[in-house]
């Protein structure tokens, strides 16, 4: 991210947003829920922040949704990350909705005011929108003070505007067929296969050629996707030992049951026994239950339990395929930098993953994190 934020290219703000998005969400996340009308004033300050961080992702690319989106669904269904209950009041988000939709068209609304000449993207706009830009082939000069008298746009003008807009820039997207030297595929990104040249100068001297690369460090990507598949490896073994001890208590069930009642008391205590017994096993048969959390605290990871080892490095492995996903199917060139923002979550799960690792792995983690460490400031 070095090259984007120094050349000022727009996925290093991209990632800073997402980013901010993304904190300020733990930070509505972190307060439980009993405690949350203590403080009105900050947390609608929170809340109109968060607002503003997802608007702001969003207005840079159509790819900043995911970070919204998946925090979105975690606060409205009350998904099992983070570990204080996760949903978020629904005017809450509606809030953050609203704040956000109303930065993305403040945006619009700013450019489309200040946009009154022609330039080279005239061709991507209908005949009405070129009719208001001085010195272009179809200007108009009573469309022009029409569509910006009093440095007002007309509602029905605005929206529709920025629908074309919006429409245009997909459709340009997708007419993109010719090839690139220097693009690459998706499943190369993981392992910075290619990178991409960005620039090239002499800079007026002989024999001299300064050039730009944007090159990701190989020991970061390799260590991220080999901690990420060690994560998916780590829960498919959690699972199984569920699976297995859920069908183990069952069997044990099924082999001692309870003896005849041979009294009146008796009866209703074998009636309490029998319905704990079957909120037991409905709590068991659910690995995600609220009391197969709480019985799943004492087996810990690095003093991380499982249940929350899982929930968030589940919401991090989410983080990192959403903004994979887009990119699937695509006919355009793709190019490194588009997966910047699933690395950075990418980071967030090797980072946890390592954090959780068992203390007789103790050594190896940190040689590994001073490794990376290294590679990350060279």
């Amino acid at each position: 991210n070095v090259i984007e934020s120094r050349l000022m290219l727009t996925d290093s703000q991209l990632i800073f947003y997402c980013g901010l998005a993304l904190y300020l969400m733990l930070e509505l996340w972190d307060v439980p829920l009993d405690k949350r009308v203590l403080a009105p004033t900050r947390r609608f300050a929170l809340v109109v922040a968060t607002g503003l961080a997802c608007g702001a992702a969003i207005s840079v690319k159509y790819t900043g949704l995911g970070t919204p989106g998946l925090t979105g669904l975690v606060s409205l269904l009350g998904l099992y990350f983070p570990v204080h209950g996760g949903r978020v009041p629904f005017v809450e988000c509606v809030v953050i909705g609203a704040v956000g939709l109303s930065l993305f068209f403040t945006c619009f609304y700013i450019h489309i005011t200040l946009l009154w000449k022609e330039g080279d993207g005239d061709a991507f706009m209908p005949a009405y929108f070129r009719e208001t830009l001085a010195g272009d082939h179809f200007y108009k000069a009573s469309a022009f003070h029409r569509a910006r008298e009093g440095f007002t746009l007309p509602v029905f003008w605005f929206w529709k505007s920025v629908g074309y807009l919006n429409a245009e820039m997909i459709r340009a997207s997708a007419r993109i067929k010719s090839t690139h030297p220097w693009q690459s595929s998706w499943w190369t990104w993981t392992f910075t296969k290619r990178g991409v040249y960005y620039y090239s100068d002499h800079g007026g001297k002989p024999n001299h050629t300064g050039r730009i690369y944007l090159m990701g460090n190989p020991i970061v990507y390799w260590a991220v996707i080999a901690l990420i598949v060690l994560f998916v490896c780590a829960q498919l073994v959690l699972a199984l030992r569920r699976i297995y001890a859920f069908f183990r208590d069952r069997r044990r069930r099924f082999r001692s049951p309870l003896p005849p009642p041979s009294s009146s008391s008796e009866a209703s205590e074998l009636t309490a026994s029998r319905a704990l017994l079957s909120t037991t096993k409905k709590d068991d048969g659910d690995p995600f239950s609220r009391a197969a959390a709480t019985s799943a605290a004492a087996a810990t990871v690095r003093g991380v339990s499982t249940y929350q080892f899982s929930c968030v490095g589940w919401f991090l492995f989410s983080g990192w395929a959403l903004n994979l996903l887009p990119f699937l199917d695509v006919d355009r060139p793709t190019f490194l930098y588009h997966y910047l923002p699933g690395l950075w979550y990418g980071i967030l799960l090797a980072s946890w993953t390592l954090h959780a690792a068992p203390a007789r792995f103790y050594r190896a983690k940190v040689v590994l994190a001073l490794v990376l460490l290294v590679a990350i400031i060279a």
